[in-house]
């Protein structure tokens, strides 16, 4: 009897050690998994590619293609010193444009970045969380409208969220994997970071303390502490090249008081309305914005509470929740400091893989029946963000941005105005009409914030205000028309031509009847961003 039970015992033993674990699934479901998270991620690169075809560029893209379209690299580099960030993206663009200056060829650099943030950052998620978790997180990165928008235009963000992600993955791989190949693509794509956009910095700071605590706690050998240490130093090298060569004259010459929100406010409230702003801002919703921080925050919790022990080599649960709440904790004491602006905007978009990755946590924490219903949750939520969308903050709306104004707006000052008509812009303006009637010239860029500047653009005399005057109001429209008749010696009788597009076109309603006020017979607009005026020359 005895031995009955014993091999009864044994048997079950062998049941239990050779039974497959339900984390592990099986290869055709492995093989459906990941071909609905490639269809998520081809969906999202669509969407991008879609935008960047079908949208004109706003003043910031039409600049920083002005900054690549020098005739060196090292006069990219000079003109660089001009803006508020590192020379990387200028310096990729510069030969980027060689294939092409249209829209969709200047973008593409972006597109793709940002396509593949959504796929290594699914990759990173799975590799410290759970399926589940990670597709959920994918629909989060490919569908969240201001990822999207930031990766169909000519910017910095994209570029920096595909290194951050590198960085987050090849940092696990080196790790779970004791590989001292991957801790060299994650140093070389954190000094990448840093070389792409300034807030780098402060994600440098967030991941290196991140790194210490992995290191320490998977007892990492010198194989793979080693290249670490290198690394940190390499990028360390770069920020204080950065510092000496760009940001110091940068500090000297601008004006970066107005950069930091809440001047004379109470600090926790600003910093706990940006925080609000910031959600809202990825998702372009409130009430799903809303949504994310709390699940944001229920997966921090859901992280502190957990006791299980994590899988071997996985990160603790403890020390992932550090990684995903201690970048606010960065990003509010550098506001605090006037280091770097905290808001919810742009500026504070290097955010968005730690917000993501907690929100999944938090969903994928939810108790359902299947799992599958949870990333139906989250594709639900990004459909409410498209249907209901309420942007935050001066913004160029697609309907509005469509590239048939643009090229209405260009044919009709070319059949409106004769050969060597003036035209007068205001500062944010002044690039993307480079772009559409002269984008093979060189711009000159200089620190010295001169009122005006005159210039040729193709069949056009040109003279544009300085950025002390972002954009004409009814207050300084009479300055900028005062300079370009002395400048260019205008006859009385004579015509000059307004030409408008940027942000906050259509707030203005008071400057069309200041318009009509100086003589402008009708203000011709495209979309509600563009707008077009032809005035006599008293």
């Amino acid at each position: 009897m005895n031995g009955l039970q014993s091999s009864r015992e044994n048997s079950r033993s062998i049941a239990e050690m050779t039974r497959v674990p339900q984390s592990y699934p099986s290869a055709s479901s492995r093989s459906h998994f990941t071909g609905v998270a490639l269809g998520m991620v081809a969906i999202g690169f669509f969407a991008r590619l879609y935008l960047a075809a079908t949208t004109y560029l706003n003043p910031d893209e039409a600049q920083i293609y002005f900054l690549s379209n020098q005739a060196s690299l090292a006069s990219v580099y000079q003109a660089n010193l001009t803006t508020a960030h590192p020379p990387l993206f200028a310096a990729l663009l510069y030969y980027w444009r060689f294939l092409g200056n249209s829209e969709l060829v200047l973008r593409l650099p972006s597109v793709l970045a940002g396509t593949l943030f959504c796929w290594i950052g699914f990759k990173w998620l799975g590799r410290i969380t759970n399926r589940t978790a990670a597709l959920v997180g994918l629909i989060f990165f490919s569908f969240s409208p201001a990822l999207i928008s930031l990766s169909a235009e000519i910017r910095q963000y994209a570029l920096l969220l595909f290194f951050i992600a590198l960085s987050f993955y090849a940092l696990e791989r080196a790790v779970q994997e004791s590989s001292a190949g991957m801790m060299l693509v994650f140093s070389l794509s954190l000094c990448f970071a840093i070389l792409t956009h300034y807030s780098a910095l402060l994600f440098a700071c967030v991941v290196g303390a991140y790194a210490i605590i992995r290191l320490y706690d998977s007892r990492a050998t010198v194989r793979v502490i080693a290249p670490w240490v290198i690394g940190q130093a390499v990028a360390a090298a770069v920020f204080a090249f950065l510092y000496r060569s760009h940001l110091l004259r940068l500090k000297r010459i601008a004006e970066v008081t107005g950069f930091f929100q809440g001047s004379g406010q109470n600090a926790l409230n600003v910093l706990l309305r940006e925080t609000f702003r910031l959600f809202h801002y990825l998702f372009s919703q409130p009430v799903i914005g809303g949504l994310m921080l709390l699940l944001y925050v229920l997966g921090l919790i859901g992280l502190l509470r957990q006791q299980t022990v994590p899988e071997h080599s996985r990160p603790n649960p403890r020390h992932l929740a550090f990684l995903l709440a201690f970048p606010f904790l960065v990003s509010w004491t550098a506001q605090l400091f006037r280091t770097y602006p905290f808001d919810g905007t742009r500026h504070s978009v290097f955010l968005a893989a730690f917000v993501i990755a907690g929100a999944s946590l938090g969903l994928a924490r939810w108790p359902a029946s299947s799992n599958w219903k949870k990333p139906l949750l989250a594709a639900s939520a990004m459909a409410v963000c498209y249907l209901a969308p309420v942007p935050l903050g001066a913004s160029f709306k697609p309907p509005n941005q469509k590239q048939s104004f643009m090229a209405g707006a260009v044919k009709f000052l070319g059949e409106s105005a004769a050969p060597g008509a003036v035209v007068i812009l205001d500062n944010q303006t002044s690039f993307p009409f480079r772009y559409y009637f002269c984008r093979g010239s060189v711009a000159e860029f200089s620190m010295s914030a001169r009122p005006f500047a005159d210039f040729g653009c193709g069949r056009y005399r040109v003279s544009a205000t300085g950025p002390r005057m972002w954009m004409f109001t009814p207050e300084n429209l009479s300055a900028a028309i005062q300079h370009a008749t002395a400048a260019y010696g205008l006859k009385p009788g004579s015509s000059i031509w307004i030409f408008q597009t940027g942000w906050n076109v259509d707030t203005q309603p008071l400057l069309w009847p200041k318009l009509k006020e100086l003589g402008c017979p009708a203000v011709h607009s495209f979309g509600k961003n563009i707008v077009v005026c032809q005035l006599p020359v008293s």
